[in-house]
């Protein structure tokens, strides 16, 4: 679609252009005629562009630039290369997915991660057979959208603290003439007993620190170097493909702090990944070898932005 802008200046003795064109946008059919916006439908400009005949079928207002005059004069045209200006759609199709890959799976990675590496889970890396459960349990977790068995548990087990007394709502399933002690819940010093109150019991969040030592697993696995050596080689190359589309879409943190400082712009919360998908470039082209410290590094980043890299 052509589209051209008018200067907001007066025309002497045209009537329909200070009416119909004066500081206005109108269609510029073959970037030759301009007709009004107000007197043809998009559908019409279409037409027009496909058929021009149709310009004496239609009969609309228009004007004819390579006729004499100064109607050229009139043409705001800086306005009108910056509407027409094609850079905008380049700079889009700079960042859309590569043909085998789609937005809505870049932006699904942490679980897509999570999945891969459960697939991939290997007994070469030196080990021992009790690492690898531990590995299944993180990786199980992620897949599952940071919930699992034992995260279902504690929700479950938290309708039994809301109701101390036994008397569980009606049709919980539960019945019960048990009494619990009140029990509260802190963030720290776990099995303090209350001086307020000495008969209620303070332990620490069981679901918080469940979910805290799975991220410290997840941090420490994602953090060395030979557990991404231990992947097959086309699983590294498709990991970059994804973190470098992360950066390609331009896609923001929904919250970000001090861990993210490295990899994240903290006017715009978006999320750049160039640094972590060249330390997969060196694992992959096995230029490991005098790059270990920046890897180290990038790894370190990763482990620290990976829960948050989900918008689906």
């Amino acid at each position: 679609m052509n589209l051209i802008k008018f200067k907001d200046n007066i025309r002497p003795g045209d009537a329909y252009f200070n009416t119909y064109l004066k500081d206005q946008y109108a269609y510029w059919v073959r970037m030759r005629y301009v007709i009004p916006m107000s007197v043809i439908s998009i559908h019409d400009y279409v037409s027009l562009e496909r058929d021009i005949d149709l310009l004496k079928t239609l009969d609309p207002i228009y004007w004819d630039l390579e006729d004499p005059g100064d109607m050229k004069a009139y043409i705001d045209e800086v306005e009108t290369n910056k509407i027409n200006d094609p850079k905008t759609y380049e700079h889009h199709n700079r960042y859309v997915c590569d043909p085998d890959i789609t937005t809505d799976e870049v932006k699904k990675f942490r679980t897509w991660l999570a999945q891969q590496l459960l697939q991939n889970r290997t007994n070469d890396t030196g080990r021992s057979s009790g690492g690898d459960w531990k590995e299944e349990r993180v990786f199980k977790y992620y897949v599952g959208g940071m919930m699992d068995d034992t995260v279902r548990w504690f929700a479950e087990s938290a309708e039994l603290l809301a109701h101390p007394t036994g008397n569980l709502p009606e049709g919980s399933g539960h019945r019960s003439t048990m009494t619990f002690q009140p029990i509260t819940t802190t963030p720290c010093g776990c099995g303090q007993v209350s001086t307020q109150n000495p008969n209620s019991l303070r332990v620490c969040d069981p679901l918080l620190i469940y979910r805290e030592s799975i991220r410290n697993q997840m941090m420490a696995l994602f953090s060395d170097l030979y557990f991404w050596l231990s992947l097959p080689l086309p699983l590294l190359k498709e990991i970059k493909i994804y973190l470098d589309h992360i950066t390609r879409l331009g896609l923001q943190l929904k919250k970000t702090d001090d861990r993210f400082a490295d990899c994240c712009d903290k006017n715009t919360n978006k999320i750049n990944l160039e640094g972590v998908s060249k330390a997969f470039e060196y694992m992959i082209l096995d230029e490991v070898n005098g790059n270990k410290n920046f890897i180290a590094g990038q790894l370190r980043v990763l482990a620290n932005v990976y829960e948050w890299l989900y918008w689906a």
